[in-house]
C-alpha cells in the first residue's frame, strides 16, 4: 500500500507556546500524524498531544547551536479521529511554529524506520542520508532557519524524485521553517533537501515511515492486515 498525505495544517507565523493548530477536517481513524516543531530555544522539553489527550512520540530533534534554535519531529500512529494538536514547551518565552500532516496507508504499529539530523550554514539544507528498510516508504523532511524571509523550495533527490512542499513559516528575523514529504519506491539512500532564500544557519531532520501491511479478507469477509489480527489476540 502506498502512503498518501491526506491533509496538513500549521502556523504561518511564530507564536508563543503553547501552540494549537486545527486540521481542516477531523482526521480518519488509523492515520499516521507527523508533527514538525521549531523552537527559538536550546533543547527545550516539548510535548505534542491531540485534543483527546493522546501524546505523540519523539522521532528526532536537533539543536542549531550557532543561533540557538531547535527543531523536532514527532509522530502518532494509528491515531483516533482528531481535530486539533497542541504543542507545549518548557521555555514559555520561546517563539515557536508547528506543522502537522496526516497520512494514510502507513504501518499502524511501530511505523518509524530511519531518521537523520544535520545542521549547517548555507542556502541548501540537507538532513544527511538514510536507507529505507522497505518500499514504498513515506519520507518526511523538516527544516529550521534563522529568520529567512524568502520562501523555501522543495528539491529533487539525487535519484530525481521530487519532494512535495508542505507548509512554510516565515517570521523574518526570528525564525523560518519548512516541511516536505516524498514516497520512495526503492531502498536507495534518501535525504531531506530544500533550498532557502538566502545563506543562513539551518537545521534539518529526515524521518521515514514504513508502509501499511497488505490487506486480506478474513473468514468473516472483513478486510484485515496482520497488524489488526495481532491486535485482536
Amino acid at each position: 500500500m502506498i502512503p498518501q498525505r491526506r491533509q496538513l495544517t500549521g502556523t504561518a507565523t511564530a507564536q508563543a507556546a503553547p501552540i494549537t493548530v486545527s486540521f481542516p477536517v477531523r482526521t480518519r481513524r488509523g492515520s499516521l500524524l507527523v508533527a514538525g516543531l521549531y523552537a527559538v530555544a536550546n533543547n527545550p522539553t516539548v510535548t505534542c498531544k491531540t485534543d483527546g489527550g493522546i501524546s505523540f512520540t519523539l522521532a528526532a530533534q536537533v539543536n542549531q547551536v550557532t543561533d540557538g534554535h531547535t527543531i523536532f519531529v514527532f509522530y502518532l500512529p494509528n491515531a483516533g479521529p482528531t481535530k486539533s494538536i497542541t504543542a507545549t514547551s518548557s521555555d514559555v518565552t520561546s517563539s515557536d511554529s508547528l506543522h502537522i500532516a496526516e497520512y494514510r496507508n502507513v504501518r499502524a504499529y511501530s511505523p518509524l524506520d530511519k531518521t537523520a539530523t544535520a545542521t549547517g550554514n548555507s542556502a541548501s539544507p540537507s538532513s544527511g542520508t538514510v536507507n529505507p528498510s522497505a518500499a514504498p516508504e513515506l519520507v518526511f523532511g523538516f527544516f529550521g532557519g534563522s529568520g529567512d524571509t524568502a520562501p523555501y523550495t522543495a528539491k529533487a533527490t539525487t535519484g530525481g524524485l521530487q519532494y512535495t512542499a508542505g507548509i512554510t513559516t516565515l517570521n523574518g528575523g526570528t525564525l523560518s521553517c519548512f516541511s516536505e514529504d516524498l514516497v520512495v519506491q526503492s531502498l536507495a539512500g534518501v535525504a531531506a533537501l530544500c533550498s532557502e532564500g538566502s545563506v543562513a544557519n539551518w537545521s534539518a531532520i529526515v524521518a521515514t515511515f514504513l508502509p501499511a501491511l497488505p490487506q486480506y479478507v478474513d473468514t468473516k469477509g472483513h478486510r484485515q492486515t496482520d497488524e489488526e489480527t495481532m491486535a485482536d489476540v
